[in-house]
Order: structure tokens, then C-alpha cells, then sequence
């Protein structure tokens, strides 16, 4: 029996929607939506169990848990409460050195229940600071201005827990962004980790035309990696900035293609099996889910992929075993002439690397056998 040791639980209450968001969100009403969605993640731990029991998978001590959304730290102590009880009907568990992470906003009240979350085995935080420009977060229809983010990481940070930022590019913005100085800004709260994403919107996007051109945005990206590896934090991840030992153990879960548990609608865990995986996605009309089976040839292209994003793993002999001698050659010179590759002797990219991931991808594809 296979043991999974990572969970997602997909929180989807937001007070406000902003207006970029494409993760699945609702406008939290009344305290009858906690009341509705702990009753749906009831069903659907019921269904997950089931399915467990039908690949042969048990839930064992958690090296991770991250419960995302929408705001989940809105959930507060009764979220806290709902958990406890819901681990405990089923036998699941936290690990003692495992990592445990809660996102949430900002704009913190009460800071007494984040405490709640760390009494019940939450030590990591992701904060969705995303601009420290007051003009630039109105426009996103944040809901929190520079001074909630201030007061909310002096006081994280004095908390001396685990803590991972949220920043994003591609931002609209009257005039040139000054990226660098809003990256000063949240250095100085000592993070241990960053995520800097890239907002993807389409033409109909509300501020659209306020968006900078694709030249801005490629140096934006470039200038952030180059800013944060020679303050300490390592370019790990395409998106993700962490101090040694601080990358996100989760997230990581998911980039080396390993078992993850999911509850929550738009949930998405992942099974291995002896010849491919299974994928789980909890549907957004109900409390049911969908199963998309992966050959071993999908699994191992899959593994290629995410492995790229990182510096983690072996990615050589993925290479070499999907492109063969000749081609895996011809392959490292094109990342080579590109300068796309860090010095480690490994098939690992560099921060222009992970800015080309598409074309990088392309061209594993041309030189397929």
C-alpha cells in the first residue's frame, strides 16, 4: 500500500473578488458559506477515502499540508476547529518536522487567529502581498493598501514563523513600475521565501491597455532574479525565490511529480502507479470529481516538464532517455548557445532559462525521435 504524504485543501471564500484572479473564488456572504463548504469538504473526504482504498493509497503523517484559495485565513478559528475534528474522524495527522502552510491576505484584523492556526500545527504563512503600490493594488480591487501589508509582516515576522511572499508582474500601472524598490521594501521584513508570478489576463482585461509591453515585462522578470540571488535568495523554481532550506516543500511535491492528496472544489491531487498515475480534479458544480489517467510515456514527459521549472532532480537522464544520445546532445548545445543553463554540469536553467520555458519545451518536442 502506498502512503500519500502532501495535502491541498482549496479554501474559495474571498471577501472581494479582484478583478485578475483566475483560481476558483467566491464573494464570502454570510457565515451559512463556511456552514456550505465544510459540509462539501464532509462529502468529499468521504469519496476521498473511497478512492484511496480503490488504488491501494493510505493517508500517512503529513510532510505537508498547504490549504489555499480564496482566503483561507478567513476561516479562523471555526476553520481550525472543522480540521481537527475532520483529521481526527479520519486518522490523518501533521507531521512533527512536516510543513504546514496557510495562505492569507494582508489585511489582518485580528491577529489572534492566526495563532488559533499555529496552535493546531500551521508554521508556514504565504502572504498575498502582490503590489506595494497603493495605485496599482486599487486597481487589482485589493482590499488591503501598503500600510495593512506593513503592519501585517512586522507582525509575522516578529512571530519569527515561516514566511513566503506573493509578488506579481505584469502589473497595470500609470507609469514605469519600480519593481526593485517594492522588492527593497519587502526585504526589509527578512522573508524566507517569494513567489513572483507573472499575471496572464486576456485583451478584455478591464486595465488591459495600462499593462507593460513585452520587452518591460521580460526585463522586469530578469531584473527581480538578478536583485533577489545576489541579496541570498536562490532562483529555484521559474517563479519561486528562497533562502537555503527554505523552499516551499509542497509546492516541490508537485514539481517532482509525487502523490498528492486534494479536497476542495478545483482541487487537483495526483496518484502514482506502477504503469502511469492518476490525476484527481474536484469539479465546481459539485461535490464530485474527475479521473484522468496517465500512461507512463504522458507520466514521463510530465516529469520532464515540471523538473525543468526547477533546479531540482535529474533532469539528464529524463533528457536523455526521451531524445537518446544524438539528440540529447543537440539539445544541451541549443540551451548552451543560449545561455539558458546554470554552471552545475547539469541540464539546469538559469533565470533567462525559465523565462523560455515555452520555446525551451518547443524544442524538445522538434527534436522528439
Amino acid at each position: 500500500m502506498k502512503e500519500i504524504r502532501s495535502l491541498y485543501i482549496h479554501f474559495p471564500y474571498c471577501k472581494e473578488i479582484c478583478n485578475y484572479c483566475d483560481f476558483y473564488k467566491r464573494r464570502l456572504s454570510s457565515t451559512n458559506d463556511f456552514s456550505k463548504f465544510e459540509a462539501s469538504l464532509e462529502i468529499m473526504a468521504q469519496k476521498f477515502q473511497k478512492l484511496l482504498s480503490e488504488y491501494d493509497m493510505t493517508m500517512g503523517s503529513l510532510d505537508t499540508l498547504y490549504i489555499g484559495g480564496g482566503t483561507p485565513s478567513l476561516w479562523g478559528e471555526r476553520g481550525v476547529s472543522f480540521l481537527d475534528r475532520l483529521f481526527k474522524r479520519y486518522g490523518w495527522e501533521l507531521g512533527s518536522n512536516g510543513e504546514h502552510t496557510l495562505e492569507i491576505n494582508p489585511e489582518i484584523q485580528d491577529f489572534s487567529g492566526l495563532e488559533q492556526w499555529r496552535q493546531w500545527g500551521i508554521n508556514r504563512f504565504s502572504v498575498g502581498v502582490q503590489s506595494c503600490s497603493d495605485d496599482i493594488l486599487k486597481r487589482l480591487n485589493r482590499t488591503h493598501q501598503f500600510r495593512d501589508i506593513s503592519s501585517s509582516l512586522d507582525y509575522i515576522a516578529k512571530s519569527g514563523v515561516n514566511f513566503s511572499l506573493d509578488l506579481m508582474l505584469n502589473l497595470p500601472s500609470t507609469g514605469t513600475r519600480d519593481v526593485i524598490a517594492e522588492l527593497e521594501q519587502l526585504l526589509e521584513f527578512d522573508p524566507d521565501h517569494l513567489s513572483v508570478y507573472m499575471m496572464t489576463v486576456g485583451s478584455n482585461y478591464a486595465h488591459y491597455k495600462m499593462l507593460p509591453m513585452e520587452e518591460k515585462l521580460e526585463d522586469e522578470y530578469l531584473n527581480t532574479a538578478t536583485f533577489l540571488q545576489a541579496r541570498g535568495y536562490e532562483h529555484y523554481e521559474v517563479s519561486n525565490f528562497a533562502k537555503k532550506g527554505r523552499e516551499s516543500r509542497h509546492n516541490l511535491q508537485y514539481w517532482k511529480a509525487q502523490n498528492m492528496g486534494a479536497l476542495g472544489t478545483s482541487a487537483t491531487g495526483f496518484f502514482h502507479l506502477d504503469d502511469g498515475g492518476v490525476r484527481l480534479k474536484w469539479l465546481a458544480s459539485k461535490d464530485a470529481y474527475t479521473i484522468e489517467l496517465l500512461n507512463k510515456e504522458d507520466l514521463e514527459l510530465e516529469k520532464l516538464y515540471l523538473l525543468m521549472r526547477t533546479n531540482q532532480g535529474d533532469i539528464n537522464k529524463l533528457v536523455l532517455d526521451r531524445l537518446g544520445e544524438s539528440q540529447s546532445h543537440a539539445f544541451i548545445k541549443f540551451l548552451a548557445n543560449n545561455n539558458y543553463l546554470r554552471d552545475d554540469g547539469e541540464i539546469s536553467l538559469n533565470s533567462k532559462g525559465f523565462l523560455m520555458m515555452d520555446s525551451i519545451m518547443d524544442e524538445v518536442f522538434r527534436l522528439d525521435p
